[in-house]
Parts: C-alpha cells; sequence; structure tokens
C-alpha cells in the first residue's frame, strides 16, 4: 500500500484511476477532511488531496483523462451537488465546468468516452432530459450533440474504430456531430457491450431466459445488428453463449462456451450451408432452390442467374418457380453479396426439364448428360471473363 487516503464512498469507490503527466489521480479522502481528488507520484510523502471537493460524502464517477486535462462526474449528498468537473492537475485547475447528473444510482450507468480530445456522455442538464454531451474539459466546450432525445435509461458503450456508440432505447451510432448521429435497427434485443475485432464490430446482450442470464452475440452492419445463433448443423442443435462466455476470434474461428453444451467454434470464414443441386424435372413440376450462408459480413444480399443472366426479381435466399416448362431447363446459379462487397457465387446445378412420361432413369449415362452439361457452362463461364462480360 502507497498511501491510505480512505478512497470512495462508504459503499465503495465508483471511480477510476487515470494519469496526467508522470502522476496518477484518484478518488481520495479521509475522514475529517472529506471526499476529492487525490494526486500520487507513487510515494508516501507525493500522495495528497489536491482537491477537497465536499466536506460530505461525494463520488467522483467515470474519472476519464483527455489530452491535457480530464473530466469526471461528481455525486454529492452535501451543497456541491451533481456536476461535470475537470481537472488539470492542480487545486485551482478542478472546479465543476457544468451542473448536470449523471446518477449511476437512479439511472444506468454511463461511462465516459474519447473522440478526438474530447469526452462523450449521456447526461442530464436539467432542462433537456438526458441527451448526448461532449467536453473538451472547459465550460464553453461543453456542449450537447443532440437535443431530441426523450428516452431516460441511457448506456455509453464506447468509441469502437473512431465511432461513438450508445444505447437508450435503440442502439445509436454518432461521428460527434448531429447530422452523423443516427440509429442502428435492433430487434430483440439492446446490446450491453460493443467492441471491434479484425475489421469487424460486435455486440453483446445479456437475456434472461427462465431466470438464467446468457449472452447474445450480434454483428453490426451500417444499418443493423445481426444477432447469431450457434449452430451445429449435421447434430441440429442450436445453442446460445453462456453469460461466461465472451466469445474469442482467433484467426478465422471464433470460440465461446455455450449456455448448454460446452465449447464452440465458429468458421468466420464465408461458406453455403446450403447450396442448389442439379436435379431432373418433368413439365409441371414445382422447382425451389435455396441458399444458406454463413461467416459473410453484415447484410447479405441474393441474385440468381440462368445460364448466366440475371432473372428478373430473383433476390432472395429462396427461388421457386410453381410450374416448370421445358424452357425452364438450363443452369442455376446465386451470387451473394456481403456488406463488405464480397461477392460468392454457389456452384452451377444442372435442372433439366423433360416432357411428361420422357423422365430418364438414373444411371451412369445420365450422370455423364448432366457432368457435360456443368462443363459446357464452365466453359461458357470462363469465355465471358475472357471477354470482360
Amino acid at each position: 500500500m502507497v498511501k491510505d487516503l480512505n478512497p470512495g464512498p462508504p459503499n465503495g469507490c465508483l471511480g477510476s484511476i487515470f494519469a496526467l503527466g508522470d502522476a496518477i489521480y484518484f478518488e481520495g479522502g479521509a475522514y475529517g477532511i472529506g471526499g476529492g481528488l487525490a494526486r500520487s507520484d507513487g510515494t508516501d510523502s507525493g500522495t495528497t488531496m489536491i482537491k477537497v471537493i465536499s466536506g460530505s460524502i461525494v463520488s467522483m464517477a467515470y474519472l476519464t483523462a483527455l489530452e491535457n486535462a480530464a473530466v469526471f462526474f461528481v455525486r454529492d449528498y452535501g451543497d456541491v451537488g451533481y456536476g461535470l468537473w475537470a481537472t488539470d492537475g492542480t487545486p485551482d485547475g478542478t472546479r465543476m465546468i457544468k451542473e448536470m447528473q449523471c446518477d449511476p444510482e437512479t439511472h444506468h450507468p454511463t461511462k465516459i468516452a474519447v473522440k478526438d480530445a474530447a469526452a462523450y456522455f449521456i447526461a442530464d442538464d436539467g432542462t433537456h432530459g438526458y441527451q448526448l454531451w461532449k467536453s473538451d474539459a472547459t465550460e464553453a466546450g461543453t456542449t450537447m450533440v443532440t437535443n431530441n432525445f426523450s428516452y431516460d435509461y441511457w448506456r455509453m458503450l464506447g468509441n469502437i474504430d473512431g465511432n461513438i456508440y450508445f444505447r437508450g432505447n435503440q442502439l445509436y451510432r454518432s461521428d460527434g456531430t448531429v447530422e452523423g448521429t443516427a440509429v442502428i435497427q435492433v430487434t430483440v434485443s439492446w446490446p450491453d457491450q460493443i467492441w471491434s475485432q479484425d475489421g469487424i464490430t460486435y455486440c453483446g446482450s445479456r437475456e434472461l431466459d427462465q431466470y438464467v442470464v446468457f449472452w447474445k452475440l450480434g454483428q453490426v452492419s451500417d444499418n443493423a445488428v445481426e444477432w447469431m445463433d450457434l449452430r451445429d448443423v449435421a447434430q441440429g442443435v442450436v445453442d446460445e453463449a453462456s453469460s461466461a462466455s465472451r466469445p474469442y476470434t482467433i484467426g478465422n474461428t471464433t470460440y465461446y462456451v455455450g449456455k448448454v453444451s460446452g465449447l464452440w467454434a465458429v468458421n468466420n470464414t464465408f461458406h453455403f450451408v446450403t447450396r442448389p443441386y442439379s436435379a431432373w424435372k418433368t413439365v409441371g413440376d414445382p422447382l425451389e432452390l435455396s441458399v444458406e450462408c454463413a461467416g459473410g459480413i453484415g447484410t447479405l444480399s441474393y441474385r440468381w442467374y440462368k445460364d448466366g443472366a440475371p432473372i428478373d426479381d430473383a433476390t432472395d435466399a429462396t427461388f421457386v418457380i410453381e410450374s416448370l416448362t421445358e424452357d425452364d431447363g438450363g443452369l442455376y446459379t446465386c451470387r451473394v453479396t456481403d456488406a463488405a462487397k464480397t461477392i460468392y457465387e454457389t456452384e452451377p446445378a444442372l435442372i433439366e426439364v423433360f416432357a411428361e412420361g420422357e423422365l430418364p432413369a438414373a444411371g451412369p449415362a445420365s450422370l455423364l448428360v448432366m457432368a457435360a452439361g456443368c462443363a459446357a457452362w464452365a466453359v461458357r463461364r470462363l469465355l465471358r471473363k475472357r471477354q470482360g462480360t
């Protein structure tokens, strides 16, 4: 122990340690002195209170360092009240810069995120309700980013790859401007955590299922969150990540602990789980071709092709013809595009349509016919690529 300054209120410290220059700062206090900001150079004599904020109980929440200053929220049960404070590490430079409330007891805690030397947080100035604010640790530089929120249960999620994410009744992303603050549509779940790994933004949500808390894993795209099932296709088992498991990615594989069934591994490389297969059909039969994909980034779009030409309005994962004609015979493929604009294409499925009573019997010769059709399609595709079409 460097020095006992009885840090924090009786129910424990709500603040954190931050560094400015060659010293650390933290919430401290002592009986008969009061609570406030303490400074330490790592020695007993160099660990002192630099600013007594209140003689009564005080909580300094979300201490966050910027470039040459720091900001934090003070909640005092005496005469100081609630407010956003800033410090440059000196007694005179430690002061309240905005009277506002960010109360971890009565409202969901909102931490402070840092972007471009400014602090971003959710707070109520007593006039506008809870809004997104930013501060450069000065009174003039503490301004409201948004002014149209009416929700009062917010959580700041943090700065992910240069964007500020926070959660109210929806998930929001902001570049620090009014125009650049937008809703990311979320269904079913509200994210509690958000992080980035290998260029992909993930979020986690704690869900309650029959009094058992577990994690759901989501992937954030441009305008949506896609929640992922943890699925074993071969065994038909679907699970969720447990409350103790935050997925961890190594290379193209993500590992997590399942809520029910142990350790799971997910292949993040794009692949087709199901794809269309070649078939013989009779005139009048229905045709249904479908794809199921895994590992793509964000929202997927689909486009079906026949003999290399796009089929009008065939833009779903499933393509259906209610009643086949002989003209419907040909080679069918599906091109899938993910949010990164990467295109994946299925192998061609040769659909042969015969008149009623002319469907050939299955055998080696007929399989050669089907294989020859697929080979012909491959030759045509190679020629188109060489011709730049």
